[in-house]
Parts: C-alpha cells; structure tokens; sequence
C-alpha cells in the first residue's frame, strides 16, 4: 500500500464526461493518515458526473484522511448517492473556505455528506441550488 502523507492540488480545472463507472470517483481518497489540500480547482461536469453501487461523492470520496482543506474551489453539477460533490468519512478535520457548491444532487446530502468528523469549519462558502432526494 502506498503511504502518501500530502496530496496539493492548486488552480486546476478537472472536467468530467459521464463518469458512470461502477464506484469510481472523480477523485478518491481513501488513507489512514495524510493532508489534503485544493486550492483554485474546479470540479465540473458537461454532463452530471454519476455513480452507481456504493456511489457516494459525486467529485470526491475522502476516507479517514487526517485533514483536508479545500479553498477558492468550485463542485458543480455533480452526483452521488450520499454527498452530490463530496463524501467524506471518519476524517479528523476538514476546512472549506470560499468555495462553491451549485447544482449537486445526490439522495443524501446534495452537496456534501460528512459522516464522524472531529472537526468541521466552513467559512465564505456559497452552496446554492443543490438537491437532495430524500
């Protein structure tokens, strides 16, 4: 297994196409320690990015990763089953600062589902016209 103890993404712009596959993610995470950052990154989509079985975070799946930070970055027109954009589980801290999360649909959670988090701090965030199901 691959140990990888800071991931940094800064000022990308990730576009999907009709991600449909199975449990695959835009981007997963899934590491018992380690330090996520986004800065500056967009995860969008021409056609909602959508998941099937087990599809939670439309954008990003996170499990027990020690801290993530995502700042000045956009999630929209995302789909997942729990989380539209982003799924995180038994993380220690997360951090959203100035992002932006429109259009995400999901059953649970229309833009975000966070499951046992230590710690959760959301500051200048705009989350506007997302959908949950139930």
């Amino acid at each position: 297994m691959l140990r990888i103890k800071v991931i940094k993404l800064f000022h990308c712009q990730l576009r999907f196409y009709k991600n449909t596959v199975g449990n695959k993610k835009a981007i997963a995470f899934d590491m018992i320690t380690g330090k996520i950052n986004f800065d500056k990154t967009k995860f969008m989509s021409g056609v909602r990015n959508k998941y099937h079985s087990k599809g939670n975070g439309g954008a990003c799946y996170f499990s027990q990763v020690t801290f993530i930070n995502i700042s000045m970055s956009h999630f929209i027109f995302n789909e997942g089953i729990l989380g539209g954009a982003i799924f995180a589980i038994y993380p220690m801290q997360i951090r959203n600062s100035h992002i932006l999360l429109q259009q995400n649909l999901a059953n649970v959670g229309g833009s975000i589902f966070i499951h046992k988090v230590d710690a959760y701090l959301a500051e200048n965030c705009i989350i506007l016209s997302n959908k949950a199901r139930k």
